[in-house]
């Protein structure tokens, strides 16, 4: 069965304080538009993305200290290998 695609929404989310959120079953992501690095940016899309994956694989409850461990993971070493965000 083929899965939905992820959507991303750029929107602020400044009132919630916080960087990003996403909706597990319609595989949404939103981020705040105003992220204070294109790093910054690059480590949210990865954490949602995480959660995404972790309750595809059935786990939707994976520990949050477990994500942050995989998003810097993962970030740094997308980082490392040049991986930029250019702007529409």
């Amino acid at each position: 069965m083929e899965k939905l695609p992820i959507t991303v929404i750029e929107k602020s989310l400044k009132r919630k304080s916080i960087w990003g959120e996403c909706d597990l079953e319609c595989r949404t992501i939103w981020i705040e538009k105003k992220h204070p690095s294109s790093q910054a940016h690059l480590s949210t899309l990865i954490h949602e993305s995480i959660h995404l994956i972790a309750a595809d694989a059935g786990n939707p409850d994976w520990p949050e200290e477990k994500v942050i461990e995989w998003e810097r993971a993962v970030s740094r070493m997308l980082w490392e290998q040049g991986y930029r965000r250019i702007q529409p």
